[in-house]
């Protein structure tokens, strides 16, 4: 939460980010690319499997859920 104010704070003029958070952000966007691609290979691959049609989506389902948690806490 306190990363929220301070991305406002600076976003808004109000003092530079400390290093520190800057390198926070900096990894928290490294690792957003990341699971960006393996979710885009995690969709790919799951598509070629024979599992019925109801256990790719709950996959897809939770792949999705478990990218909002995340998203939510890394802001």
């Amino acid at each position: 939460m306190q990363q929220r104010w301070a991305l406002l704070g600076f976003l808004t003029g109000r003092g530079p980010l400390e290093e520190l958070r800057e390198q926070f952000f900096r990894a928290g966007h490294a690792h957003a690319g990341v699971l960006s691609v393996l979710s885009l290979v995690y969709v790919l691959y799951l598509d070629r499997t024979e599992y019925s049609i109801a256990v790719q989506w709950l996959a897809g389902l939770l792949l999705v859920a478990v990218l909002i948690i995340l998203a939510v806490d890394l802001l």
